[in-house]
């Protein structure tokens, strides 16, 4: 009985909960995160990038440019609802990924489910832990707060990071001999895709603008960096500093054990599932701060003890 794919994502799930408060502290603005933190990381990993063999499985970058694209705008929307919302409310939204992944992987990889076909009684109390997920979800619902962060948030999950986890599973099922270098290749060229995707479309947008203008007023526009202009010029540049330092770390621990449990776990959801319970580590680090959470506290710990009936009816399933 291996319990590995859940020791990664519940490692996962401590990072995940310590990327998103990090910006609910310092509530920087949506953009501006992105693309620091992306930068970031391409610069931190660059040595390996250089130092390593390449992957040589070219579906690979396919899948992992895939994720780019839809990084792209998933990135900037967490950011910003965590500003407005907290992160506390954000993370339990989140899991809204897990009954769609689920259903879109079972779809595409149908012999997923014969370990829980095989073993009934795992497998529904697999089937009965994700419905509970989905139940304790939507209980936010009696909290107003809660309501206004499901009608901005809910397209983006099921629209962007739902289909990330499928794609992610995709590249790193291509990557079983080397996980290692796997995870971190995967970081590193999803960053490389959003970046060069960031420059593209801000290229693109001040070449409209500028056309724009001169048809308007005779003149060109100056260029403008759109994404990162906002209240960012207000930042202190040492909290600046030790605020993307702090997010990109955060973000690159979490990907990459959350990599490693999509390699070994049946079904992506299960370990979208198991990132959901960052609830619990951001609700313990709100309350030693202090910090006000205007959900239902109850949804929240309803989810943790969900993803922990998960674990136990999938292992055994996996007997």
């Amino acid at each position: 009985m291996s319990f590995l794919w859940a020791f990664y994502g519940l490692t996962a799930s401590l990072f995940h909960a310590s990327y998103l408060v990090a910006n609910q502290y310092l509530k920087f603005p949506g953009w501006a995160v992105m693309v620091l933190m992306r930068i970031g990381i391409v610069i931190a990993l660059l040595p390996f990038a250089i130092t390593t063999p390449p992957i040589q499985d070219v579906w690979f970058y396919v899948a992992v440019f895939a994720t780019s694209v839809l990084a792209f705008n998933a990135d900037s929307q967490i950011m910003s609802c965590i500003k407005d919302f907290g992160a506390g409310p954000v993370s339990r939204v989140f899991a809204l990924t897990i009954p769609t992944s689920f259903v879109l992987w079972s779809v595409l990889h149908p012999s997923s489910l014969n370990p829980l076909i095989e073993h009934p009684v795992a497998g529904s109390g697999a089937f009965i832990a994700l419905c509970l997920t989905t139940y304790f979800i939507f209980e936010l619902k009696k909290c107003s707060l809660s309501v206004s962060l499901l009608k901005r948030f809910v397209p983006v999950v099921v629209l962007l990071f739902a289909p990330i986890d499928i794609i992610n599973k995709t590249a790193m099922n291509r990557v079983c001999e080397d996980l290692m270098t796997g995870s971190f290749a995967y970081i590193f060229f999803q960053s490389v895709g959003v970046v060069t995707i960031v420059l593209v479309w801000t290229t693109l947008k001040h070449i409209f603008r500028r056309h724009s203008s001169e048809q308007e007023h005779g003149r060109p526009q100056t260029f403008d960096l759109t994404l990162l202009k906002t209240d960012i010029r207000v930042i202190n540049g040492r909290r600046l500093f030790v605020g993307v330092s702090s997010v990109t770390f955060f973000f690159m621990a979490y990907m990459f054990f959350k990599n490693l449990g999509m390699s070994k776990a049946l079904n992506p959801a299960f370990i979208t599932l198991l990132v959901s319970m960052s609830p619990f580590w951001i609700i313990v680090i709100n309350k030693l701060t202090s910090y006000k959470d205007g959900s239902d506290i109850k949804s929240g710990i309803g989810l943790i003890f969900s993803a922990l009936a998960l674990v136990v009816f999938v292992t055994l399933a996996k007997m």
